[in-house]
């Protein structure tokens, strides 16, 4: 047993990333990581030259510049102001990552040989946070729409991953889940924290939007023997006046506590979990089936969800106007659902 063994007994258990840096590549370090730096001379010149840009001694110890070699004040570069300031509160790490993020969402959409396919029925429902997700990272996909028909076709062939819809496919690879699929499009396009804790907050409003969804789409399915051809089903419109009433308006205390007097509900930065309260705002504020249509005291409970809640008003808002997701809701297709 060596020394490094004796003193660091787990040091072998200890996981080893590794990275070769070309030309052009950024690479971020989390804070407090330990590393180390191998230079490779280019083969022509035989030359290796690095800089080392540590923001933080600078800029801790600014009441004393001469000591690091520096004139006051310093010229900062406008592209760094904002990683210095958020540098200060100890938050540089998280703000490298995001643009390594932004670098990576380019760089992943190379990686694919070909645009990835979403495929759905002709309306909003469950596929609609991937695209407003895919519109809000401009990424390019091909909104594949199916009948009813079409999709029991291609699940009695076996054609659908887990014999559902949406399915997201890359590279000719089919993957299913909608909120599987929300998160993979969202890391890859800076619309997920960095930060393990961050990380959590945010998917745990996406997670709860779901929780909503879940009381009210099924709704449409209820069996209600009394229902007629008139679409009157007594059963279902106290299902839908009980939701109106009682369990939506407890969900949105949650989502409106948590926003608070904030533009954003994570982190101060547009995240998925901004699109997928705003996604659920537009859902419970539309008619979820023929039933509903016909009863007008319902139809007025759903328009006016939010009249309690401005700062959710506000926030629906602010999220249409994003770039990406306002082009996607002016040229996507008109939909019943």
């Amino acid at each position: 047993m060596c020394i490094r063994d004796r003193i660091c007994p787990l040091f072998h258990h200890i996981p080893v990333q590794e990275a070769v840096v070309e030309p052009g590549d950024l690479f971020y370090q989390p804070y407090g990581w330990w590393h180390e730096v191998i230079g490779t001379p280019c083969p022509d010149r035989k030359i290796c030259a690095s800089i080392s840009h540590f923001m933080a001694p600078y800029y801790a110890r600014s009441s004393q510049p001469e000591l690091r070699g520096l004139q006051w004040p310093i010229k900062r570069n406008s592209l760094y102001t904002p990683l210095t300031e958020r540098m200060i509160k100890r938050k540089l790490e998280m703000e490298a990552a995001t643009l390594i993020q932004r670098a990576w969402r380019t760089h992943a959409q190379a990686l694919s040989t070909q645009i990835p396919k979403l495929t759905y029925f002709a309306s909003r429902g469950r596929a609609e946070l991937i695209r407003l997700t895919l519109a809000a990272g401009k990424i390019k996909y091909e909104d594949e729409r199916i009948s009813f028909e079409e999709f029991s076709q291609r699940k009695e062939q076996g054609k659908l991953i887990y014999g559902q819809l949406p399915v997201f496919c890359i590279d000719g690879k089919q993957y299913g889940q909608s909120y599987a699929i929300a998160k993979y499009i969202a890391r890859l396009t800076n619309l997920l924290p960095v930060d393990p804790l961050l990380n959590l907050e945010a998917e745990a409003l996406v997670d709860a939007t779901d929780d909503v969804r879940r009381q009210f789409v099924p709704i449409r399915y209820m069996k209600d023997e009394s229902e007629n051809k008139d679409n009157v089903a007594p059963k279902k419109l106290a299902a839908y006046s009980r939701f109106y009433s009682e369990i939506l308006p407890a969900a949105l205390r949650n989502f409106d506590a948590i926003l608070g007097t904030n533009r954003f509900l994570v982190a101060g930065v547009l995240t998925l979990a901004d699109i997928a309260v705003y996604n659920l705002m537009c859902t419970v504020q539309r008619s979820n089936c023929d039933v509903m249509d016909q009863d007008e005291e319902i139809l007025k409970m759903a328009a006016g969800c939010l009249n309690e809640f401005g700062g959710l008003k506000e926030h629906s808002r602010m999220v249409e106007g994003v770039d990406g997701i306002r082009e996607w809701i002016e040229a996507r297709p008109v939909t019943e659902r």
